[in-house]
């Protein structure tokens, strides 16, 4: 499946950041494990909001490649409120 004609792609894509934020909670909620590289890749062009909700439902995911990405923000993501969030996540795990 194109990105182009991937639901989940398109969800997180949205330029609304609430539409994105939404979908990455509840990807995560829903235990859609595929949708982990999109999510991630969202991030590194997203706001605050959306990162924040990524993090979220990596945490909810637990996954160990969730866990990887987890463990690399809370090691040194710039934003200090994602590398606590994504550090109070690991935990969760």
């Amino acid at each position: 499946v194109s990105q182009r004609h991937d639901p989940i792609a398109i969800v997180l894509a949205d330029p609304r950041e609430q539409v994105a934020a939404a979908a990455a909670l509840a990807l995560g909620m829903a235990g859609v494990e595929t949708a982990i590289p999109a999510m991630v890749e969202r991030t590194t062009r997203a706001d605050p909001l959306v990162v924040r909700a990524v993090v979220l439902a990596l945490g909810e995911l637990g996954t160990e490649e969730a866990r990887r990405y987890l463990r690399l923000w809370s090691d040194g993501h710039p934003d200090p409120e994602v590398k606590a969030l994504a550090g109070e996540m690991m935990e969760l795990n």
